[in-house]
């Protein structure tokens, strides 16, 4: 397949992802609904797995569609990194150094790249290396069969922390996560795109998802409230 073709076909899968939230998310606001504790779980489980799959064909969209900031070597490079979350990591440090070093492999510091563009390179590697890492890590288990234990990747030790995570997932997470991944993968794509591109939306971007976790904290309470309720339309919470 060309490059373009690949491209539309993780466009396609994308597209269906984001149908199948809708539908599993239903489910969940109908499970608080009705008390259904088991179905709440399992659902709140089932988004996470699906939100960050929404990633996979996200990178293979953005490495295959921007042909011409991302050549054959660049995406092969960037794909043949061994985890998904290194793949992310190279991306970012390449189209960074594309777009404000010409391409060279001088140090991604605030020398280098100025002020502003230093700490926008620092805000989305952190992002990155922070929650886009933690989301991938949660689904990793779930998707490994481990929903009430997470155990260690040698399979012999149990892995405390995740575990305590998975035991205390509620529908918060799911909307925290979901805004996190689409974000994150915006960003990607205005920085795939151009540096000018990046300048323009940057900020309006992270002030939007800085803002909604701050509204998620302060009004999670009242809307679980008007689920039970069904007060307001929230087929699409």
């Amino acid at each position: 397949m060309e490059r373009l073709q690949i491209a539309k076909a993780h466009a396609k899968n994308k597209k269906k992802i984001k149908k199948a939230f809708i539908q599993i998310n239903r489910s969940l606001n109908q499970a608080i609904k009705e008390n259904k504790t088991d179905l709440e779980e399992t659902n709140v489980r089932m988004l996470i797995i699906l939100y960050a799959s929404y990633l996979e064909p996200a990178l293979g969209y953005i490495t295959h569609i921007y042909e011409k900031q991302i050549t054959n070597k660049i995406k092969n490079d960037v794909l043949s990194k061994r985890s998904e979350i290194d793949k992310w990591l190279e991306l970012i440090d390449v189209l960074f150094r594309k777009h404000y070093l010409n391409g060279t492999y001088k140090e991604l510091n605030l020398l280098n790249l100025g002020h502003t563009n230093y700490h926008r390179y620092k805000y989305i590697k952190e992002l990155c290396d922070t929650d886009i890492r933690t989301i991938i890590e949660i689904r990793n288990k779930l998707a490994h069969g481990q929903w009430s234990i997470a155990l260690n990747s040698d399979d012999f030790q149990k892995n405390q922390s995740v575990t305590t995570k998975i035991w205390t997932l509620t529908k918060k997470d799911t909307l925290i996560f979901k805004r996190i991944i689409i974000s994150f993968v915006d960003i990607m794509e205005l920085l795939a795109a151009s540096g000018q591109q990046l300048a323009k939306d940057f900020d309006k971007k992270v002030h939007n998802l800085e803002l909604k976790k701050i509204e998620l904290e302060n009004r999670y309470n009242w809307l679980i409230s008007n689920i039970k309720s069904k007060k307001i339309d929230v087929s699409g919470l």
